[in-house]
C-alpha cells in the first residue's frame, strides 16, 4: 500500500512540474514576463497538489492502493482516476499552452524574415532561441510521458494486450535518458555551465600539477 501510494505521489509529481513548465513557457512567451516564478512557489505546487490527492485518495478509499497483481492503483470503482484524471487535465491545459506558444513563435519568427528593418519586435533574437529551444524540449518531453500513459491506461486492466505491455515498458524505461538528453545534453545553458565548471577545476588542479612537475624535474637533474 505504501509504495503504491508512493508511486501515485511521484508520478503525479512528474505531471505537476510539466504543467509547471508549461506555465512557465506561456509567461514566457505569449504574455512576454521574462521572470521565473519563485522557487516556494514551485516546490508548493510541484509537490503540495499531488501530496494534497494522495492525502484526499486514501482518505476517500484506503484500501485503493495495491492490488494482487499490481503494486498500483485499484481498478475498482474507478480509484484509478484519481491519476489518469489529474493526467488528463495537465495534457490538455499543456497541449493548449504549447499551440497557443508555437503559434505565438512562429508569428515572431515571420518578423525576424520581414524586410521591414523598424521593426517592434516582442523579445530579443536570444530570447527567441531560448524561448524555442525551451518549447521544443517541453513538447517532446509532453509526448513521451503522454504516449507512455496513454498504453498505461489499457495496461492495468484485466488480460491487457501484450504488445502494450511493451510499449509501457519501452516508454518507462527510456523516460530518464530521452529527459537527461533533452534537459542536459541538449540544452546550451547546461553545457556552457559543464564547460564552466570544468575549467575551475582544470584552474584548481594546475597549481598542484605544476607543483609535481617542479618536484619531478629537481629529482631527475
Amino acid at each position: 500500500m505504501f509504495v503504491a501510494a508512493m508511486l501515485h505521489f511521484f508520478f503525479l509529481a512528474v505531471f505537476t512540474w510539466m504543467l509547471l513548465e508549461g506555465v512557465q513557457l506561456y509567461r514566457m512567451v505569449v504574455l512576454v514576463f521574462n521572470a521565473t516564478m519563485r522557487p516556494l512557489y514551485l516546490y508548493a505546487v510541484g509537490y503540495g497538489t499531488p501530496l494534497f490527492i494522495v492525502i484526499i485518495s486514501a482518505c476517500v478509499r484506503p484500501n485503493g492502493y495495491g492490488t494482487k497483481k499490481y503494486c498500483w492503483l485499484s481498478t475498482d470503482d474507478g480509484f484509478v482516476w484519481s491519476f489518469f484524471g489529474p493526467v488528463c487535465l495537465v495534457i490538455f491545459v499543456n497541449v493548449f499552452f504549447f499551440l497557443i506558444t508555437v503559434w505565438k513563435l512562429s508569428s515572431v519568427c515571420n518578423l525576424y524574415h520581414s524586410p521591414v528593418i523598424f521593426i517592434d519586435l516582442p523579445f530579443s533574437p536570444s530570447f527567441f532561441s531560448v524561448c524555442r529551444a525551451f518549447t521544443v524540449t517541453a513538447v517532446a518531453q509532453m509526448c513521451i510521458l503522454g504516449l507512455m500513459w496513454v498504453s498505461g491506461v489499457f495496461l492495468f486492466q484485466e488480460d491487457p494486450p501484450v504488445a502494450v505491455s511493451y510499449i509501457f515498458t519501452i516508454f518507462n524505461s527510456l523516460q530518464g535518458a530521452l529527459v537527461f538528453i533533452m534537459h542536459c545534453l541538449l540544452s546550451k545553458q547546461v553545457r556552457i555551465q559543464y564547460i564552466c565548471a570544468k575549467l575551475r577545476v582544470d584552474m584548481m588542479l594546475r597549481p598542484k600539477l605544476k607543483q609535481h612537475e617542479n618536484v619531478y624535474l629537481k629529482k631527475n637533474q
